[in-house]
């Protein structure tokens, strides 16, 4: 638990005239925002050296979109963080893959104190900038505490890293059209190991420095963009080492949400067929699906959109009911059925089909991906997860190859199909998210499937 002014508070940083001199004073408004969504994009760029010697260019990104809900003395945050590769040196131009999806939640005290209660190691930079409560003018400093979150060799295991960091209030300037106050910031990479106890064991120190400068909207006080350049070195057990020298960009902005009943109507009407609601319960809603064939890879991978046995989780059923959709939309022309997640809307395709043990799809698949592009045509602005799901019957590398494979065949496919590459991103899961036991030929066939999520982004 750390002590610092939250950043993603309501703090309004309200610049004065005053002794010929501006000075900004930090006045805090509450906790920011009341309601959700707020989207959260982290990007770094580095140069990677292993032992001295030079690997590459890393690039990474990170993103997701938090709801916020305020509590008694705080707002908390929930949602996923979606970690991206990069696939092409242009990413305006580019489908991701979807290295990992992890959870995140955390209370945030009118006090500045983050109490993290599902921690996944993100967000990575925790409490900068932190804002004193006495006023400041355009060149005055001040120190606060922080915390940073860095998993150096890419092992999954996050360690925590404590900062003290110098700021400096530098005046202010435009910014996107908007008036933004400038906070610069520097600190110390300095951990040794076992310093986190819950971090990586193997990580034996680290030392580096950070230079950074925040941009904070002047009328609404929400940090905007955070920039910060570092270059520091990680000590692993054996004595090898892994130098990181780059940047790092944070973005906070508010998201809005998207109007499910809409979409699931501008869907509707695309693929030109009424919707038919499935039966309510589990055994006849998985049942629904079986069909013989190859299957591709999909997505909705939210936790609560499936029961552990497979069929359509009551809280999905119940959310889906409050937004006017029905737990399940069946579109049977079309083979395709529509769900509501947690996350955002979920078009599974069902029983579409490859070549064996290829990413290969068979000509009679080109009508049904022309539906699915004019259905996703409808959508305005937003992200599109694809994930592949395959049943398990070999090895389960193989399977995860192939699903990320078909995964990817089918963004290909859609964006020959006009949708913009920049707006996928995709992953494969093998077979560890079945939607039924791998025990009958229909139920492994369930397990074999595409599915496209509509994100909340």
């Amino acid at each position: 638990m750390i002590h610092l002014m939250p950043p993603l508070a309501l703090a309004a940083l309200i610049v004065l005239a005053g002794g010929g001199a501006a000075r900004a004073q930090v006045v805090l408004a509450g906790a920011a925002p009341s309601s959700g969504p707020l989207r959260y994009v982290e990007r770094g760029d580095w140069s990677r050296y292993d032992d001295g010697r030079y690997v590459g260019l890393t690039r990474r990104e990170t993103r997701g979109v938090l709801d916020a809900a305020p509590f008694e003395g705080g707002v908390e945050y929930r949602g996923d963080f979606y970690v991206l590769e990069e696939t092409r040196r242009d990413e305006s131009l580019s489908a991701r893959a979807v290295d990992e999806v992890l959870g995140a939640a955390w209370r945030v005290g009118n006090d500045g104190r983050w109490i993290m209660l599902e921690d996944s190691g993100w967000p990575s930079l925790r409490g900068v900038p932190a804002f004193p409560k006495e006023a400041v003018r355009v060149g005055e400093r001040w120190t606060a505490e922080g915390l940073r979150v860095v998993d150096p060799g890419g092992e999954g295991k996050p360690t925590r890293v404590p900062v003290l960091v110098q700021y400096e209030f530098k005046g202010e300037r435009e910014y996107r059209g908007e008036r933004v106050l400038v906070v610069s910031g520097k600190f110390a990479t300095r951990y040794r190991g076992g310093q986190d106890p819950a971090g990586d064991r193997a990580l034996e120190g680290g030392a580096g420095t950070h230079d950074f400068e925040a941009l904070v909207g002047a009328e609404s006080g929400r940090l905007l963009l955070l920039r910060d350049s570092f270059d520091e070195t990680w000590t692993y057990a054996g004595k090898r080492t892994v130098r990181m020298k780059g940047f790092l960009l944070l973005f906070y902005e508010g998201a809005a949400p998207i109007d499910r009943v809409a979409l699931a109507d501008g869907i509707s009407a695309a693929l030109g067929e009424r919707p038919v609601s499935a039966a309510p319960d589990a055994e006849a809603a998985v049942g629904s699906g079986a069909g013989s064939g190859e299957l591709s890879a999909g997505s909705g991978t939210g936790a609560g959109a499936e029961s552990p046995a497979g069929g359509p989780a009551s809280g999905a059923e119940s959310a889906a009911s409050k937004a006017g959709l029905p737990a399940l939309a069946e579109y049977p022309e079309a083979g395709l059925e529509l769900r509501e997640l947690e996350r955002g809307l979920s078009l599974t395709i069902k029983d579409l089909r490859f070549v064996a043990d290829s990413d290969e799809l068979l000509p009679s698949e080109k009508g049904r991906l022309d539906l699915v592009a004019a259905a996703l045509k409808t959508v305005p602005g937003r992200t599109f997860l694809v994930e592949g799901h395959t049943a398990s019957v070999g090895r389960a590398a193989d399977e995860l190859a192939l699903s990320e494979r078909r995964a990817r065949r089918i963004v290909d496919e859609l964006v020959a199909r006009g949708l913009e590459a920049r707006r996928f991103v995709w992953r494969g899961l093998g077979s560890t998210r079945p939607l039924a036991p791998n025990d009958t030929e229909a139920n492994k066939a369930l397990n074999r499937r595409v599915e496209i999520t509509i994100l909340e982004d």
